[in-house]
Formats: structure tokens, C-alpha cells, sequence
């Protein structure tokens, strides 16, 4: 392999590690915007992504992240009940979090 195809590649993996629409991209907007721990947050990703539509996901990253243009984008494509359940999310969320990484 080239020297300049391995540092595309490696540019490539680390973009694609924080791309914003990724569990990963949530985790970073996450620890940014709150206090919690990264753990915390990458636990929040996993049940975002499985729990949220797609666009209620992406919606929840965008406010995150404070990118009101993006919010304004996709706040009138939600339904209701998806809006309610990305406003929520982050309520209790990481509650339950902390609880599954305490343990028994």
C-alpha cells in the first residue's frame, strides 16, 4: 500500500468514526452538550438509534449539537409521536444508563 492511500484511509476511518449521523457522532455531541460521562453518552447513542426513527435520531443529534439550522430542517418533517419521544429522550435516558453501567 502507498503511504498517501494509508493516510486516505486513515482519514477516511476517523471521519467515519465521528460522522454526525453515527452512535458515534451522538456520543461526541453528547459529552459536548451535557455533563455526562462519554460511557453515559455512548449508552444513550445505542438506545437512540434502536428506540428513534431515523429522523427523530438525526433531529435529537442536530439539537445536540445546538445546529438550529438542522432542527429547523427536520422539526416540521416529525410526526408527533416522534418529536415527543426525541424531546423526551434525553429526560430519562441517562437515568437508566447510569443504572445498567452501576451493575447489580
Amino acid at each position: 500500500m502507498r503511504l498517501g492511500s494509508f493516510f486516505l484511509m486513515v482519514a477516511l476511518l476517523g471521519f467515519a468514526q465521528s460522522a454526525p449521523g453515527t452512535e458515534e457522532g451522538f456520543t461526541e455531541a453528547c459529552v459536548a452538550s451535557s455533563n455526562l460521562e462519554p460511557l453515559i453518552c455512548a449508552c444513550c447513542a445505542r438506545k437512540a438509534r434502536a428506540r428513534l426513527s431515523p429522523l427523530a435520531f438525526q433531529f435529537l443529534i442536530a439539537t445536540l449539537q445546538d445546529n438550529q439550522a438542522a432542527v429547523d430542517e427536520l422539526r416540521p418533517k416529525l410526526s408527533v409521536p416522534e418529536s415527543m419521544q426525541a424531546g423526551m429522550f434525553m429526560v430519562k435516558t441517562p437515568g437508566e444508563c447510569a443504572k445498567e453501567l452501576q451493575g447489580p
